[in-house]
């Protein structure tokens, strides 16, 4: 706890915020996606933050962070289920975008690993 309320002094949270943001971590780690991932760590198939980078068919390049990517074996083969959270008070007026984002990591993980990949955003 006092560490917790050393790094809120820092960032000049009040104690409201801290238990606000103690409350959304929680149940962020507790969603179903977040304890399927935590199993795939265990097995080795889960990468947090990753780096990556891919050419596009248009010239440009595609250079970003994702945030979660796990595998799972399902009746039809592997898949890596690639997670972006979100964290706007608004995800939906960024919808488009945010898919458009999430499809291409999708893309990358799919040239990567030669498996199938799904995308998924999480608001937490």
């Amino acid at each position: 706890l006092v560490s917790h309320l050393l790094g809120a002094r820092r960032v000049g949270a009040t104690l409201d915020e801290v238990g606000a943001a103690k409350t959304a971590v929680v149940a962020a780690l507790a969603h179903p996606l977040v304890v399927r991932a935590a199993k795939a760590a265990e097995r080795g198939e889960c990468r947090r933050e990753t780096p990556i980078v891919m050419p596009l068919e248009d010239g440009g390049v595609l250079d970003g962070v994702i945030d979660l990517a796990f595998r799972e074996t399902t009746p039809e083969g592997p898949v890596w289920l690639v997670v972006d959270f979100k964290t706007d008070s608004d995800v939906e007026a960024h919808g488009a975008a945010y898919e458009t984002q999430v499809s291409l990591y999708v893309r990358a993980v799919e040239k990567a690993t030669g498996e199938r990949a799904r995308g998924i955003l999480l608001s937490v």
